[in-house]
Order: C-alpha cells, then structure tokens, then sequence
C-alpha cells in the first residue's frame, strides 16, 4: 500500500531555491539561485481536491450519501508558500503605493507650473518652463518604473490578485507574493459565528495627535483655572478608532475515526496521512546554515460566515481516544534527494480529536462581507463564486 493524500511518484525535492530579485517586471526572469544544503522536498497531491467531508470517516455509521453531504457547512482551504520574503516584499509593498501616490502629486505640479510659467512669455520662462516639464516627466520616468514592481500582479488562476479581487481588496495587491502548493481541502464546518469586536481610544496613531494633546492640556489648565470654585472640571475628549493589524481566527473542530471502514482502504491510513501531512506543511524546513523555510499560508473560505484570503495555522492539536495499537502504514521518505514511501508502525488510536485554528494576516474589512469569495458555494466538482461557475 502506498500513500493515499501525496503522490510520491510527482513529489520532487529542491536542491537549489530561485530567490526573487527586487526590481524586475517579470517574475519568471527575475530569480537568482542559492543552493540548498539540506535539499528541500516539495510534496505534491495524489488528488486535485482532499475532500474531508465526502471522504473521511469523521462521522460514525453508515456511509451518508453525497446529496446529503453536499448540504452540509465547508471550510474550504487553498495552501499557499510563500515566493518572497515578508520583510523584502513589505518594503516593495511601500514602495509602490508611495509611487503611485507621488506619481499624481508630480502630474498635478507640472501642469501647474507650466500654467503659470504660460502666462509669460519671455524667453526665460519658456525656457524654465520646459526645465520643469523635464524634471517633471523624467521624475515619473523613475516612479513608472517603482509603480511596476512585481507585487504578484498575475490576475490568472489561483494568483495573489485574483484572491485580493474577489475579496474586494485589490487596494492589498502586493502585501503577500505567494502560489498555490497545490493541495486543496474541505473540512465540515459546525461552529459559531465568528465574533465582531472593536475598540475606540484616546491614542489617535497619527501626526497631529501630538500638537493636539498639547493644545488640549493648555485648554484643560485654563478652564481648571476659570472654572477653580466649581466642585469638578472635566473637558471630554475625542476617542480615536484603533485599528487593529491582524483579524480573525477560525477554529476547526472534528473527530477523525480510524475503525470505521467505508472503502477499500485503511481508514487509519487516510487519517494518518492527513495529520502528518498538515504538520509537515507548517514546520520550518531548515535547508541551509543561514535559511529556513516558513510554515504554508492559507486561503480560507466559509461561505456566508468567513474569509481569510491570507491566513495562517497557529494551532493544531491531536487528541488521541480509546485504545492505542500500533499499525503499518506508508508515509513519504526522503533519502538521496529522493522521494519515495516506506512502511513504519506508528501508533493508531481508535479515533483522533482534531482542532485546526487558522488566524488571518490581515484585518477583519467589511470589505470581504460583499465579496464573490464570501459568496462562495461548494459543489460537487469544485467552488462557485459569485454569478461565475
């Protein structure tokens, strides 16, 4: 028996990462190579899609039959890596949004200049006119080229802006540069709504906030001096929304049983291979003296209840229930640079309790709640969003 979820045959491994260079267009020519000490294996699925709910034994019975299935609550969950680092990508990230907005301010400042320099018309102010006009476009010459950094612009399949579009956050393109892994899942879904909170106070996080508790103390000390005989002075003061850098978390919960047979195969094996594989993908891999590999990142989508385009698992438990017996299964082996699967007894208990929670790398926007991915629906043979199959 060879593994069920990866497919070893198509798993490879890495002896060399392409590291993303800064500055270029194109992402496919932009990649210098550094060489991996330990090489690094990239793990492929077996199948397109890993259907937890239609094929896990994570209820207990009879097989239920997939009309009734298909009408149960998903999470559906995307893996994605990361291409390039968050600080390297952060500062691009800056970089082009300030780009843009300096690009406008330049415009602006040269058509304006030149409007004023028209009104005379001497040869010194042509002259100076088309100074400026040069200073202007060669200034939006160098912005041009900052505002096309490569952020994961790619609009096609499962690309950064496509996920940032149809969440309604385009404004985002660029704050993660990543690509799907290839593994996809479905997982029931029967938790509660996800709370909503917020929180107003008196740090207002900007410039001016400065100046303006100076003048307010100043206006606090007058009136505690105008007002000395009355028995209290009190000036209420404005409170400041306090925007919050990370949103919510999604906590994922079912029991996962391994002697309840519904196929051919083990269900042991199954389960098995599901846990280790959601445990390798978030680990570090260490692949040389100096670098590691970070854990996966996550696009999760529960239709009318949630959507985390970039998140990330920041706990996993796995509880064991009733008796514990060793069993023979197959897991993925890497030797010589090789992948291949070995069977190895591991302990196997009558079933798993499992809890994923997925917490998110941006914040809560409303955004999302009008969004084709909040409108997602989960069919048989794949995801519908919005009006698009």
């Amino acid at each position: 028996m060879s593994t069920l979820l990866i497919n070893t045959e198509q798993s490879f491994t890495k002896a060399n990462e392409q590291d993303k260079q800064l500055f270029l267009r194109d992402s496919t020519s932009s990649n210098t190579l550094t060489h991996n000490t330990d090489p690094r294996p990239v793990l492929k699925p077996r199948d397109q899609f890993i259907s937890v709910v239609d094929k896990f034994a994570w209820y207990s019975g009879k097989k239920v039959a997939p009309s009734a299935l298909s009408r149960l609550p998903k999470a559906f969950i995307v893996e994605r890596e990361q291409l390039r680092s968050s600080l390297i990508q952060g500062a691009l990230y800056y970089i082009k949004a300030s780009a843009d907005g300096t690009s406008s301010a330049l415009r602006n400042a040269s058509e304006g200049i030149q409007s004023l320099l028209n009104e005379n018309s001497s040869t010194v102010a042509d002259v100076a006119g088309n100074a400026a006009s040069g200073l202007a476009d060669g200034a939006a010459n160098v912005i041009g080229k900052l505002k096309n950094l490569n952020l994961g612009s790619r609009a096609g399949g499962g690309g950064d802006a496509k996920i940032l579009e149809d969440s309604n956050l385009k404004s985002l393109l660029g704050i993660y540069l990543t690509q799907p892994t290839g593994f996809q899942y479905a997982f029931p879904y029967f938790e509660d709504m996800p709370p909503v909170s917020n929180s107003w106070g008196s740090d207002g996080n900007t410039a001016l906030q400065g100046l303006a508790s100076k003048i307010s103390e100043v206006v606090e000390e007058v009136a505690k001096v105008a007002f000395i005989s009355q028995p209290g002075v009190y000036i209420q003061k404005p409170q400041y929304y306090q925007f919050e850098d990370t949103g919510q978390s999604i906590t994922i919960n079912l029991p996962l049983f391994n002697t309840v047979n519904r196929g051919t195969q083990p269900e042991y094996q199954r389960n098995y291979e599901l846990l280790w594989l959601l445990a390798f993908q978030n680990k570090t891999y260490k692949t040389s003296f100096s670098r590691s590999m970070p854990s996966k990142i996550y696009s999760v989508t529960i239709p009318g209840i949630a959507v985390l385009p970039y998140s990330y698992i920041s706990n996993m438990t796995i509880n064991f229930n009733g008796t514990v017996r060793n069993k023979e299964i197959s897991l993925p082996k890497l030797s010589h640079s090789q992948i291949t699967s070995q069977r190895v007894n591991v302990p196997i208990p009558d079933a798993y309790t499992v809890q994923i929670t997925f917490q998110s790398l941006l914040a809560d926007y409303a955004n999302i709640m009008m969004s084709d991915n909040f409108m997602t629906q989960l069919t048989p043979n794949g995801a519908r969003k919005g009006d698009n199959p």
